[in-house]
C-alpha cells in the first residue's frame, strides 16, 4: 500500500491535530485535522481539496459530516 505524508513536522511527539486516513487505497499520514463551520448543505458542497476525515458542521452543530476516504460525505448528526 502507498504512503503519502502531509504534515511536515520534525518533532511529532509535540504536533497535535494529526490523523492519518486509508484514501483510495493509500495510507495517508499526517493530515491535519479540521472541523469546518457551514451554514448549509450548499457550502458544504462548495468546499474543494479537503482530505479524508475532515469534519463539517452546520453553525450550532445541528449537522454535522465527516468525509470519508472514498470523497463521500458521512453523517454524524
Amino acid at each position: 500500500m502507498n504512503e503519502t505524508v502531509i504534515g511536515n513536522s520534525n518533532i511529532k511527539s509535540l504536533t497535535w491535530g494529526m490523523h492519518d486516513a486509508v484514501a483510495n487505497g493509500e495510507i495517508v499520514r499526517d493530515i491535519p485535522s479540521r472541523l469546518i463551520f457551514v451554514a448549509n448543505v450548499t457550502e458544504r458542497d462548495g468546499l474543494t481539496d479537503l482530505l479524508p476525515g475532515t469534519f463539517v458542521a452546520t453553525y450550532g452543530c445541528t449537522n454535522v459530516w465527516q468525509l470519508n476516504g472514498n470523497n463521500e460525505w458521512a453523517t454524524i448528526k
